[in-house]
């Protein structure tokens, strides 16, 4: 048997009547295909955090290896330059810095969520002013905190309520060791 597009023998299992290398160009030239393949590796580097190691270390090797070569550290170079140019196109550089300040305001509200908006300026000024080390101004902060606010604080970084028990003794007229007929008429027990 021969194949279709490049009349090389092909095997009696093909099943698409090409040899390997022009099946696999065909496959990779089908948009459906080169979909379908790329969600099913996008999905497995989400669910799998072995295989994404895996293929970070692996990728990390090729690229130490492959930056060895002079010709292809000079590729890496014009990348490099082309990605440069554009930051420079209009609105880039914008919509980066805005991403960023975005992040650090997430980030700040991470790393502060300990403290309620209200204290941050004090434990700041502890901070910067006072040349506190940041555990003793948290430390100072809490001490501060009222049990009500402690509660609210909790609650505002994910703590839920709960009822407290009633632990009052409950007004049964009988008791475990089975003289409860004593215990309602007023006996001595």
């Amino acid at each position: 048997m021969i194949c279709s597009d490049c009349s090389r023998p092909i095997t009696r299992q093909s099943k698409t009547g090409r040899c390997r290398s022009c099946a696999a160009r065909r496959c990779g030239s089908d948009p459906v295909m080169v979909a379908r393949r790329s969600e099913a590796l996008r999905r497995r580097m989400r669910d799998d955090p072995a295989f994404r190691a895996r293929r970070a270390r692996e990728l990390h090797c090729r690229n130490l290896s492959a930056r060895k070569d002079p010709a292809v550290a000079a590729r890496f170079l014009e990348i490099i330059r082309e990605n440069r140019k554009g930051l420079n196109k209009p609105g880039v550089r914008e919509r980066w810095l805005a991403g960023r300040k975005e992040a650090g305001r997430k980030r700040h509200e991470t790393v502060m969520a300990w403290c309620p908006p209200e204290y941050r300026a004090e434990y700041k000024r502890l901070r910067q002013s006072k040349k506190m080390l940041a555990a003793e101004a948290k430390r100072i902060i809490l001490a501060q905190l009222t049990p009500f606010e402690r509660k609210m604080q909790a609650v505002r970084t994910g703590a839920g309520i709960s009822a407290k028990p009633v632990l009052r003794a409950s007004d049964h007229s009988y008791s475990l060791i089975g003289n409860s007929s004593q215990l309602a008429a007023g006996a001595p027990g």
